[in-house]
């Protein structure tokens, strides 16, 4: 049963578009274009809807070859970056509980900023793709010396 809607070339293509997306928003943050205008942070926000869809289409693509092991690396990774995730959750709240009250509210600011608004989802997303294809390129660079 295949549970990934996408072919493998839409991950070769979302690959390059974030890419590009990723050299643009590097780009336009070192020219100072984000300036609080409103063209800034519609653009702001276009590059993050890139950012979200490319790696939408890398994650939900089917890899060259989809069998047993990779479904099994799939739950493997998935468990992998659930528990990264967790254990930043949990010591964020435990340190923020031994931290004054004005470094408390700065660090409770900080999580709003980037973890509640979206951007801690993908850099879940990010962590579960580069744990996912490191280990298949490890698995297939294990496989050719075994042949």
């Amino acid at each position: 049963m295949n549970n990934f809607p996408l072919p493998h070339k839409f991950q070769k293509i979302a690959m390059v578009v974030f890419i590009v997306n990723l050299l643009i928003a590097i780009a336009l943050i070192s020219s100072s274009v984000f300036n609080g205008t409103t063209t800034a942070r519609i653009l702001q926000s276009l590059i993050v809807i890139i950012f979200y869809l490319s790696i939408l289409c890398c994650l939900f693509s089917q890899e060259k070859v989809e069998d047993e092991y990779i479904s099994s690396l799939r739950l493997r990774t998935i468990s992998i970056v659930a528990f990264i995730g967790l254990a930043i959750i949990v010591f964020l709240n435990f340190y923020q509980s031994l931290l004054p009250t004005d470094k408390f509210e700065a660090l409770k600011a900080w999580r709003k900023d980037h973890f509640w608004n979206g951007n801690y989802v993908l850099y879940m997303a990010v962590l579960y793709f580069v744990i996912f294809k490191f280990s298949t390129k490890l698995n297939n660079k294990e496989d050719e010396k075994h042949d």
